[in-house]
């Protein structure tokens, strides 16, 4: 049986990467700060532990949990006892939302990364030092660089995604804050369209770089509009400054994982919120 570990397992990604799994019949080894198996990321040496020959590796670990020069040389050990363990695949969630910065046109994986947010800025050296050190021990990556995600299991309390998090607020008649103006247009994809993706990705142990997302972009006073809608309810929304570690204008070019994986995203925005009732 196959086996997959995924570091970061606690959050909205790695918890329904968990489920998706298992319902596949695959063991899946759940490894987080808060978890049934937690793991301290500033001890790397306690992961050999936790890796067989032939697992699949997923890493999901947001820098908000550990600081950089640790991220840096936990990585470093995880792929060394990889490389010992002669795992079958490495699967590295990054992000394409925060890596490609501005720009007018859809970006595509050739595309040069310009972050303007620490995040960004972190997810684009983390992919760099992957590259070298994969290559080096001669470890199979595959770096996924998703849009701006959203699905009904997101934490609307966490304030991350645009949509979880309006949903929540205009169901209990909170008020909205929007940095800039309602215009900010961005590339949302569901999750289980992402889910999909990273599976195949993972087990038909593909390389490279991938954009995962719908491909089409929406205005946040369009998705204010479509959950106004599904709630039959009206927004209530402050306005303050843009936020400069924002981007105004987002899309991803999804071309080559449509092609190379056989994916295509099937969740558009409207259906999207609409499984949100009853969940939130």
């Amino acid at each position: 049986m196959k086996r997959i570990v995924i570091f970061g397992s606690s959050g909205f990604i790695g918890s329904e990467l968990s489920k998706h799994f298992k319902n596949l019949g695959l063991q899946v080894i759940e490894l987080a700060k808060s978890s049934t198996t937690p793991i301290d990321y500033n001890q790397p040496e306690t992961y050999a532990k936790f890796i067989q020959e032939n697992d699949y590796i997923i890493h999901l670990v947001s820098p908000k949990e550990i600081d950089e020069e640790a991220h840096l040389k936990s990585t470093k050990f995880l792929l060394k006892i990889c490389a010992d363990k002669k795992i079958s695949h490495f699967l590295y969630i990054s992000t394409g939302g925060a890596l490609y910065g501005h720009g007018k046109n859809a970006w595509n994986e050739e595309d040069e990364a310009h972050p303007i947010s620490p995040y960004g800025k972190f997810k684009k050296l983390m992919e760099n030092e992957l590259k070298l050190l994969c290559s080096e021990f001669n470890i199979p990556l595959a770096i996924a660089r998703p849009s701006n995600i959203y699905g009904e299991n997101q934490n609307p309390l966490r304030h991350f995604g645009a949509v979880t998090t309006f949903y929540h607020q205009i169901k209990n008649n909170l008020p909205i804050t929007i940095y800039g103006d309602l215009d900010i247009s961005k590339d949302f994809l569901h999750v289980s369209d992402l889910i999909d993706a990273l599976s195949t990705l993972l087990l038909e142990k593909k390389t490279g770089i991938f954009n995962l997302a719908l491909g089409v972009n929406h205005t946040l006073g369009e998705v204010i509009h479509e959950i106004e809608n599904a709630l039959d309810k009206k927004a209530q929304i402050n306005f303050k400054p843009f936020n400069p570690n924002d981007i105004t204008f987002f899309r991803l070019d999804n071309s080559k994982a449509k092609k190379e994986l056989d994916w295509n995203p099937k969740i558009h925005l409207k259906e999207g919120i609409l499984r949100y009732k009853g969940k939130i």
